[in-house]
């Protein structure tokens, strides 16, 4: 049956059985502003508990944080009554080392096992299919593949607590859509508060780029690639830092022509540099952007690399005044924002 409380809890979908009892408790959070159409993230800890030898220091209490994407999957499962293979999960906190006792030097390691057996071993229908066991202990961190993850040390786990625990179709479907339903109203109530700035900054930086239409239909010539009357694009490739050559000639060219014509016209612009700045001769340099989707190659003047260094090393969007000349994209200054 489910589980009734007196008081506020943060857990849901529970179910109670004489000595045991399995609860979700969500613990979910809004995305940052920069990644608002994500709306939510978040894990969901599956707790156990097991009372039959008592409570207090006699029961045992183990837990696994579910991603939502775990989640995700079991919830279909569930509703199709039909798991293809056994699901396992293991998880070490190795950024964590325990600092005394008798762990000293491991770190807290997780295992959740979900398996489906409408059989049992007398080839009788079994009432409870759903078997959910979660082991708790330690283990040796070891550093994996990518950067600022860990996996678990062969033979390195020491077991300190285990609970297991039976369910009927109905029982696993009912409480993972219990579960689910929270989760979509979190997403509306996310949604709620994030939406309308998140698209209004979005809107504001479309309506500000004079290449708008460039990026609502995925034009495949970039306007600034300086091409031949045959279509090929010619050789207008930026000179490598510290190959002795100078700034292109067109780039010198575009510069004396501003100072002795009119402004350049200039497009306030949402991009995204990729790339650090290379220098070049007579106080240019050169780095990548990414506008609307297509990369291009940018020039710059030296002293103009600062008003750019931050939005680089975060890699944001910045609103540029940007200019063409004869084919190659150049920068101005900074747009306003307000």
């Amino acid at each position: 049956m489910g589980k009734s409380y007196n008081q506020v809890s943060g857990e849901i979908a529970a179910i109670q059985r004489k000595t045991i009892t399995m609860a979700f408790s969500p613990r979910f959070s809004f995305v940052s502003q920069n990644e608002f159409r994500e709306l939510v993230e978040g894990k969901i800890r599956l707790s156990l508990y097991d009372f039959s030898n008592g409570k207090g220091d006699n029961a045992t209490y183990v837990y696994f944080n579910l991603d939502l994407a775990d989640f995700k999957y079991l919830f279909q499962c569930a509703k199709q009554m039909y798991l293809p293979q056994p699901y396992f999960q293991t998880k070490i906190y190795g950024k964590t080392k325990e600092v005394q006792g008798q762990y000293t030097g491991m770190c807290k390691s997780f295992r959740l096992s979900v398996t489906r057996n409408e059989i049992r071993s007398d080839q009788s229908r079994s009432m409870y299919p759903w078997s959910i066991q979660i082991t708790n202990g330690y283990g040796r961190a070891k550093p994996g593949p990518v950067e600022g993850t860990f996996f678990e040390e062969k033979s390195s786990f020491v077991e300190v607590g285990k609970v297991s625990i039976l369910l009927t179709d109905i029982e696993f479907l009912d409480r993972l859509e219990a579960l689910n339903a929270y989760l979509d109203e979190y997403r509306h109530y996310a949604a709620s508060k994030l939406l309308e700035t998140g698209e209004a900054k979005i809107q504001e930086l479309y309506e500000r780029s004079s290449y708008q239409e460039d990026i609502a239909q995925g034009s495949q010539q970039a306007p600034y690639e300086d091409r031949t009357a045959n279509g090929q694009q010619r050789s207008a490739a930026v000179p490598a830092a510290g190959t002795g050559q100078t700034v292109p000639a067109a780039a010198q060219a575009g510069s004396n022509t501003r100072q002795q014509s009119s402004q350049p016209i200039l497009h306030a612009t949402p991009m995204v540099l990729t790339q650090g700045f290379a220098a070049l001769e007579n106080n240019w340099c050169v780095t990548k952007c990414m506008i609307g989707g297509n990369e291009y190659t940018l020039f710059l003047q030296n002293n103009q690399v600062s008003d750019l260094t931050e939005a680089r090393d975060r890699g944001v969007a910045v609103m540029a005044n940007l200019y063409d000349y004869q084919g190659r994209l150049y920068y101005h200054s900074l747009a306003a924002t307000n």
